[in-house]
């Protein structure tokens, strides 16, 4: 016997649960594509959120299709087992596959005893959720993304200065080397009595407000591809100090018990002499010191390599209020002023910049290969060095997109090579072990820092003779000048060191830890002009000669060269999608189970495709095959037949070409000639189309009547002679193969006449309560 077609009976279920599974991938997808991402803009007619509701609700849909009919299926299984089962149940299922309420009324029904029919009423009734729960996946944030367009830089000075600072000597052959131009004094001023005032500050360009500096180097051994996340510093040549506390190293000692004078004294022989009772006594004082070896084991390594090449090296001594014996009130310093390379992490976040250093680097001399000992370099300080430009070497570097240490940078065929003469430790931890020497390195311009020499040259001037030399003394107030201002008077004389005196003595209230913070103030603020008044991109000597050249010895000339810049990246603030994915557990399970129950149901259709068909929602399998309803109740058969009672109620009228009795289709004749084999939902629908039917309403005889008998005039009155032949589930077993009685009935035209005095031989479809 020819199998059921089980697979194309559900073509259109699996469709629709491939659309479905489809939907919530499709749903899942978009929200991971956009989650921290700004909602698209798709015009006015659809947004993000409308598009979600549109697919939720098309994969509620598609749910709903696929559990109504697994459910509807369900039913013929239900009255087709060995136990009987309560017509009303037919009902219940029937109301169960159409909606939410009917599915929450058959749970009860099915309850323990069908288990894929009970998950199918749970999806069928969850499946309203499905919406909400989509749109509760996705919310919304604030985000930033990367504004085109806009601009985003900060001052870094790769050499150091491209304008200003000092008269070149090439520009006159008769000046002096590194002879300071009032540009720097002005900003060295600046610095000393405003060090946290907004001139003093770096002003970003950051159009949004917001912005990060991604391109950066990054701090540690990486080299090679490397991603933004290890991108962190920025650096660039500035000032540094470092001060060491040294009033263990003085000694005081009383001159003349009877005027109180007390002679302060370091090992080096900077003194001053209190004398608390008298006007005009010394109170503070600072001095530029060259040699340091007088500190003993206060000069570290650190100290020792930072003083080689200092812009200067000066000690303070002062003494505040307090008792005459007292070393509590004394305060004595040495601070070393340095040229080195500075690193630092950037971000700007409403238009505040925030700027962490996280390293500094000493720069050293470059003697660009001069050999051992040019010209008595070791004599030389930055007081009197002209020619090597102060120098280091950023390791690891980026450069493009990749990153080198300083063995792979040296490999680069760009590579431009250094001596650097450079403090060692060569035997152990005292202090001849300590010696120079020359290092040779090779490295990229995008690498290397530098401070040109004369520049140093000039700064260390304008600090030797009108900064950090000066006195004060308590004479009607405190009243601080330069060194012997009678004598040699400056331009800076108040201005300069007596700024910082008075700073540093703070009306007596003294302190090593406020002297070292005001010299950190100090040098940020030189370290920031730097970087946006006289800082350029990598730079060196060659190119500025071969400029030089060009243009005559313009001393204009430097102006020309760009300053400085980091590129960043400018930074919008918006509404951005946050997807919450718990929230779309339940519609990914919901379809999950919906494909389960969709295979456990095809297959077990599959499994008796020899002898059941696949009816799902169709009712006509009660009108057709009524007379295998079984009813376990013989008294109420007996009384009044649910047969009689349809059969009264039904009358067909089969409307039609007229054919005669052998004249039938193909497909009829198929039919007939399958006995004993019930039809699909398919077969019986092509059938049913050509059998119209009127439903007989109580007391509605008349009117029947009337409508039938207007009927087309091609209608006319049933042979006798057909009747038997004709009968619709009725007569007798032997007669009641449906598909041999409708091809029958198929083959001439009839109606039933109702006022008829004679008996008619009518047709009725036969229906029991009971069990399939």
């Amino acid at each position: 016997m020819r199998p059921y077609h089980i697979f194309r009976t559900w073509i259109w279920e699996l469709l629709a649960l491939v659309l479905a599974t489809g939907l919530i991938s499709a749903i899942t997808a978009l929200l991971a594509i956009y989650d921290g991402k700004p909602a698209p803009h798709w015009g006015f007619r659809l947004n993000f959120n409308a598009l979600l509701a549109l697919l939720s609700t098309i994969h509620r849909a598609m749910v709903v299709v696929i559990v109504s009919q697994v459910i509807s299926q369900r039913k013929w299984e239900w009255f087709g087992r060995d136990r009987t089962r309560p017509l009303a149940d037919l009902q219940q299922f029937d109301s169960g596959s159409r909606g939410s309420f009917g599915a929450l009324l058959l749970i009860p029904t099915v309850l323990w005893k069908d288990v894929v029919t009970l998950i199918a009423a749970i999806i069928l009734l969850a499946s309203f959720l499905v919406g909400p729960f989509v749109q509760q996946a996705s919310r919304t944030s604030e985000c930033s993304f990367p504004a085109l367009g806009m601009n985003a830089s900060i001052p870094f000075a790769h050499y150091v200065p491209r304008s200003g600072g000092y008269y070149d000597i090439a520009e006159s052959p008769t000046m002096d080397y590194g002879i300071p131009t009032p540009d720097i004094a002005a900003a060295i001023l600046s610095s000393i009595m405003a060090p946290e005032g907004v001139e003093n500050q770096i002003n970003p360009s950051c159009s949004s407000g917001n912005c990060t500096f991604p391109e950066g180097d990054p701090e540690g051994p990486q080299t090679g591809n490397i991603g933004d996340d290890n991108l962190v510093s920025y650096s660039t040549v500035g000032m540094c100090n470092i001060c060491a506390d040294v009033v263990s190293l003085v000694t005081a000692k009383d001159l003349d018990a009877t005027t109180n004078e007390t002679r302060y004294t370091l090992p080096n022989g900077f003194n001053f002499t209190y004398d608390r009772p008298q006007i005009g006594t010394k109170v503070a004082e600072i001095w530029p010191t060259e040699d340091l070896e007088w500190m003993a084991d206060l000069f570290t390594p650190e100290l020792r390599a930072a003083s080689r090449w200092a812009y200067i090296n000066a000690t303070f001594m002062g003494r505040g209020r307090g008792a005459i014996q007292d070393n509590a009130n004394l305060t004595a310093a040495m601070c070393s002023l340095y040229p080195c390379l500075r690193t630092y992490t950037v971000s700007i976040t409403n238009n505040q910049l925030d700027e962490r250093e996280i390293r500094s680097d000493i720069l050293q001399a470059d003697t660009r290969g001069q050999g051992s000992n040019p010209n008595g370099i070791e004599s030389w300080s930055s007081s009197n060095n002209p020619w090597y430009h102060y120098t280091a070497v950023k390791a690891p570097c980026r450069i493009g997109g990749n990153v080198y240490d300083k063995e792979t940078m040296s490999s680069l065929p760009n590579a431009t090579n250094l001596t650097l003469y450079s403090l060692a430790n060569t035997t152990g931890d005292d202090s001849t072990s300590y010696r120079y020497e020359y290092r040779n390195i090779s490295a990229p311009e995008q690498c290397i820092y530098r401070q040109n020499a004369q520049f140093v040259k000039a700064i260390s001037t304008v600090f030797h003779n009108e900064i950090f030399v000066g006195d004060c003394t308590l004479y009607k107030g405190l009243q601080c000048y330069k060194h012997n201002y009678e004598k040699n008077a400056g331009m800076l004389t108040d201005l300069g060191a007596g700024a910082i005196l008075r700073t540093l003595f703070n009306n007596g209230a003294m302190h090593f830890d406020d002297v070292n913070r005001w010299f950190n103030s100090f040098t940020n603020a030189m370290t920031n002009r730097f970087r946006f008044e006289y800082g350029t991109n990598p730079f060196n000597d060659t190119i500025r000669s071969a400029l030089l050249s060009d243009r005559g010895l313009d001393p204009s000339l430097s102006k020309d060269l760009p300053s400085g810049l980091a590129q960043g990246l400018a930074w919008q603030t918006t509404t951005c999608i946050a997807m919450h994915i718990y929230w779309l557990l339940l519609p990914v399970i919901l379809t999950f189970v919906t494909v389960l129950l969709s295979v456990w149901t095809i297959i077990t259709n599959w499994r008796h495709r020899h002898d059941r068909p696949v009816w799902k929602e169709s009712i006509l399998p009660l009108i057709f095959y009524g007379h295998k309803i079984e009813s376990t109740d013989a008294g109420a058969s007996a009384a009044r037949s649910p047969e009689n009672e349809l059969a009264d109620n039904i009358e067909m009228t089969h409307r039609g070409s007229y054919r005669q009795p052998n004249d039938t289709s193909d497909e009829e004749e198929r039919l007939v000639h399958e006995e004993g084999k019930l039809m699909e939902a398919s077969e019986m629908m092509e059938v049913s189309k050509n059998i119209p039917v009127t439903f007989r309403w109580p007391n509605s005889a008349e009117t029947t009547s009337t409508a039938l008998q207007q009927e087309k005039p091609w209608l006319r009155r049933r042979k006798p002679q057909a009747v038997e032949a004709d009968s619709l589930l009725g007569g007798n077993e032997e007669s009641l193969h449906p598909a041999s009685k409708l091809s029958t009935i198929s083959t001439d035209t009839f109606e039933i006449d109702i006022h008829s005095e004679q008996p008619q031989h009518v047709s009725r479809p036969t229906m029991a309560y009971g069990r399939l």
